[in-house]
């Protein structure tokens, strides 16, 4: 008994070695009873397997280069992010899906759908998995524990693969390539519309290759210019000889038709000069029968028949080479007329053409420029491509060890176990003993008896069995205070 007055005053070594011997069954049964617990729970719990892999994050040249700059390392240390990034789901559903999902959470009675199978078995990796740095090094060691210890190395390399693959897209920045495609897009667009409509127009107004065409018109035009010249050159040649012979005709004179100026019948230019041989071979012949004959002799009569005969046929032959060259220039005043009207409808075709070439001009125009920033913009969003690609591999992950299937179980730890069972039967069976020793008001001893009434003992009186008197020492004894020896 601990006396109500001496309950705030610590105890004395004797007193809690007397509460310890007195309790010494209580405490015993207690701490038996604690280790047997603590001690069948660990041997009762389902073994927890962990496996743990390593890897090392380096950051490549722009981060070494502020590092370099002697900016603050602190400030740039992203192993954080790296851990962060780890456990996120986009990296953990891929795991769980090539795992299966029952793999994780048990769905005998089927009451899951594929949905929550998948979230919960999500869910159970993250609250599983441990994540840590190694002490100021970028060294991370990622751990998993399960209750199958395949399935928990599985895990760990899963996630560790599954992060080398998708670590590249974290760091990738789409926003630049999303403008320059929507730019670049709109442009096209554009572009194409313009071409579009240039296009129909073309085939619409058979204006294919403004340029060729226009070659090739002006080029006719020039051709039939130059024919249409010539042709009228030989217009006027012809015109001018044919009013040369007709004033000869008509003035009586002798026609000469020279060679270059006879008609391009060469038969009838043979034929002509075959008549002018004789007609001077008669004359010559007339000139010698003068010197012998007079006019009526019969060969001058006959002679002379025969010269007007021969002239007569070289009037007509004439004639003929008149009518001939009348025909010449009729048809090249046809001829003159026909180039001047196809002149003519050419220079409307260039004029028509001109007309087309610039309404096809206001259609395309801008195609140029379009084209120009469409190439700008190919340049500029390929770059930023190379830029995208070279900042997705800034960060490097090497794996420096893999997760082996564990061989023996990380919980329960028995030894563990046993330790905290003994501390906290140690403490706990103490403690209830002290507990109950508080409210025990019953008196064991002298001093629990002076300390309860205040008075001196004057005697203490043993009750002893005759037959235990040997053992005296170990019968029970009666105390006898003053007050009990005055009511005696």
């Amino acid at each position: 008994m601990i006396p109500y007055q001496y309950i705030d005053q610590p105890l004395s070594p004797f007193s809690f070695m007397a509460i310890l011997s007195r309790r010494f069954v209580l405490i015993l049964v207690l701490f038996v009873v604690i280790i047997a617990s603590v001690m069948g729970a660990a041997f009762l719990l389902p073994p927890v397997y962990k496996s743990t892999a390593k890897v090392m994050v380096n950051y490549e040249d722009e981060w070494q280069k502020l590092v370099n700059l002697g900016v603050s390392k602190s400030n740039y240390d992203l192993i954080g992010t790296e851990m962060t990034i780890i456990a996120t789901r986009s990296i953990i559903e891929p795991i769980v899906a090539e795992l299966k999902p029952e793999s994780f959470v048990d769905n005998a009675d089927g009451l899951l759908n594929a949905e929550q199978l998948q979230r919960l078995a999500v869910e159970q990796i993250l609250n599983a998995l441990e994540i840590e740095r190694e002490k100021e090094t970028n060294v991370v060691s990622i751990s998993y524990e399960g209750k199958n210890a395949q399935l928990a190395a599985n895990v760990v390399n899963g996630i560790i693969q599954q992060y080398i693959a998708q670590r590249p897209r974290f760091s990738r920045d789409d926003k630049a390539l999303e403008y320059f495609d929507k730019q670049i897009s709109d442009i096209r667009g554009r572009l194409d519309n313009l071409e579009s409509n240039s296009l129909l127009y073309k085939e619409t107004e058979n204006v294919l290759s403004p340029a060729r065409q226009s070659d090739i018109l002006v080029s006719n035009l020039a051709d039939y210019d130059r024919e249409l010249t010539r042709v009228r050159t030989d217009r006027i040649t012809k015109e001018s000889r044919l009013n040369v012979l007709r004033e000869r005709l008509r003035s009586g004179n002798e026609v000469v038709v020279a060679a270059m100026e006879s008609s391009n019948s060469l038969s009838k230019m043979e034929h002509l000069n075959q008549l002018r041989e004789r007609l001077t071979q008669l004359e010559s012949r007339q000139n010698g029968l003068k010197l012998k004959y007079t006019d009526k002799h019969p060969d001058m009569i006959a002679l002379n028949s025969d010269i007007k005969a021969a002239r007569e046929s070289i009037s007509r032959e004439v004639q003929i080479l008149i009518e001939g060259e009348e025909t010449d220039v009729r048809m090249l005043v046809l001829q003159e007329n026909q180039l001047a009207q196809r002149m003519n409808n050419l220079a409307a075709q260039i004029t028509d053409f001109s007309r087309k070439e610039y309404e096809l001009g206001k259609r395309t125009i801008g195609i140029e420029d379009l084209r120009v920033v469409l190439s700008m913009l190919l340049r500029q969003r390929e770059e930023a491509q190379l830029a995208a690609n070279k900042k997705e591999y800034l960060v490097q992950a090497r794996i420096l060890e893999d997760a082996e299937v564990p061989r023996k179980p990380a919980k329960p730890n028995k030894k563990l176990y046993a330790a905290v069972a003994l501390v906290l039967g140690s403490f706990f069976s103490v403690g209830i003993a002290l507990f109950i020793e508080y409210f025990d008001h019953s008196i064991y001893t002298v001093e629990d008896a002076m300390g309860s009434t205040g008075l001196n003992i004057l005697a203490v009186i043993s009750e002893a069995d005759p037959r235990q008197l040997s053992n005296r020492d170990q019968a029970p004894r009666r105390l006898m205070t003053e007050k009990d020896q005055v009511h005696s």
